[in-house]
């Protein structure tokens, strides 16, 4: 199974020049591969071992951090959080947690005993009709009793209390949070703390944020990818569907091959982060990760962007857009949006105007103030054409439409409210009357199947139906998906 070795993989973040004195970089090692079909289900697993994942000390200065977020790979940062708590036992632990909070609501995660573990399967993997005797939410003292029940005899019940809020929910451990950030580039961020018994796990999934792991106690193991391993890990709903966030449909720690045959080749990409009570992960947004937990734990992270929340939100629109406007185009159009964004969008190849002056390069050339804001206008007027064609369009009533995902609807005043999630355009109203129309659109519809059907039921207030079925169109509450 090929791996990095440690030349290649931190040649460009040149760890000599920011760590400390006494560390050797990051390392990865590999003790095989072994694989097998189940004697039970006949499924193939393959029991890969991925590369293991070493440590590196902090950086000391604002150019270890530059070159660290830079290199944009997780690294291990061994004991920097030894000291945040002074709690050794899982009885001293958990009454400590208790002292501190123990009247807090705090929501809590019960497992089944057929879920092997992972949290938020739900049963699905069991198929079983038992549910978890704690879930919801319960005060922390009460959560510290039923855990050191479940540590001191396990009935195949973990508890995990996932994604706290410190700052809300659990201020007072905000003291132990002494993450040394001084010359880190760290936009505004925000302390969430996670507490478990352990043999508890979290599926394959990926967060859009920067994340510093602090486990303070217990321990865990990371199962690393790159976010280039998309193809190959059968993600779930892009949009995180039930779990909120992308997540794969591969159980990484017991795959099935003859199911998910491509996660082994995503297998040869990943990395295995062993963490140890004081340890810190930097775990860099968009990487892939499961994580496995054992005994009690509590651990700390540090999640924060890297990127403003409106360029962050402007991408999100970009994608979204990408998939009305051109996922349905024929194929040679696909391929040449493709090459178009990755030449002048993701210069993949590098600057596609080395050979033009700055002043002859047109739209797509190097971001000046002048030329964004001439893009600015180019969009406007290109979504304004896209307007008028589909409104010029003469079949568009017998085109397949569907209320698009962030449209929403609100009883108003003489009318419908409708418009669009975070949108600071106004809403359009339109005739109560309209809301079983719109109704209608919750499936894929026809307009002129609609307004006949209305029409046929005496709906009142329909003169100009068309009119606004026409315009909603135009503004993209309803899309196509035909």
């Amino acid at each position: 199974m090929p791996l990095r070795s440690v030349e290649n993989t931190m040649s460009s973040l040149e760890p000599a020049a920011y760590v400390e004195s006494g560390s050797v970089g990051t390392e990865y090692t590999t003790e095989g591969v072994r694989g097998g079909r189940s004697a039970v289900s006949g499924e193939v697993h393959c029991e890969r071992t991925c590369a293991v994942l070493t440590a590196v000390n902090w950086p000391s200065d604002q150019s270890g951090f530059a070159r660290l977020l830079q290199n944009h790979e997780p690294v291990i940062f061994k004991g920097l959080a030894a000291d945040w708590l002074a709690c050794q036992s899982s009885a001293e632990v958990l009454a400590w947690l208790t002292s501190i909070g123990s009247d807090r609501v705090l929501a809590v995660t019960g497992l089944l005993p057929g879920d092997h573990g992972l949290v938020q399967s739900g049963g699905r993997r069991s198929g079983s009709v038992e549910r978890p005797s704690l879930i919801g939410f319960r005060t922390l003292r009460y959560v510290a009793k039923e855990m050191e029940r479940e540590l001191r005899a396990p009935s195949g019940h973990p508890l995990y209390m996932t994604s706290i809020n410190v700052s809300q929910d659990l201020p007072e451990l905000m003291a132990l949070a002494r993450l040394p950030l001084e010359g880190c580039p760290v936009l505004t961020g925000e302390w969430k703390a996670w507490i478990g018994t352990g043999d508890h796990r979290v599926a394959l999934h990926m967060d859009g944020a920067e994340n510093f792991f602090c486990l303070l106690h217990g321990r865990k193991r990371f199962t690393l990818f790159p976010h280039c391993v998309l193809h190959d890990i059968y993600v779930g709903p892009v949009d995180g569907g039930q779990h909120g966030v992308p997540t794969s449909e591969v159980d990484v720690e017991q795959p099935d091959l003859l199911t998910y045959p491509r996660f082994a080749k995503a297998q040869d990409q990943g990395l295995i982060a062993e963490l140890d009570a004081g340890d810190v992960l930097y775990l860099p947004c968009h990487w892939w990760h499961a994580v496995n937990s054992s005994g009690l734990n509590v651990a700390l992270n540090y999640w924060w962007k890297d990127v403003s929340e409106s360029r962050r939100l402007e991408g999100e629109a970009v994608f979204y857009r990408a998939l009305l406007a051109l996922r349905t185009l024929p194929h040679h159009w696909r391929e040449y949006w493709s090459t178009v964004f990755d030449e002048f969008v993701f210069q993949r190849q590098g600057d596609p105007y080395q050979h033009l002056a700055e002043d002859a390069q047109g739209i797509a050339g190097a971001p000046t103030a002048d030329r964004l804001n001439e893009l600015r206008h180019k969009v406007e007027q290109a979504e304004g054409q896209a307007r008028r064609a589909m409104e010029a369009d003469d079949q568009w009533d017998r085109r397949t439409y569907q209320l698009s995902p962030d449209t929403y609807l609100k009883l108003a005043a003489g009318g419908v409210g409708l418009g669009r999630l975070q949108s600071q355009q106004p809403e359009y109203r339109a005739p109560l009357a309209m809301l079983a129309v719109l109704a209608s659109f919750n499936q894929p519809s026809k307009p002129i199947d609609v307004i006949d059907e209305m029409r046929a039921q005496g709906v009142p207030d329909l003169d100009d139906l068309e009119k606004r079925l026409r315009y909603f169109v135009g503004e993209r509450l309803l899309v196509r998906c035909d």
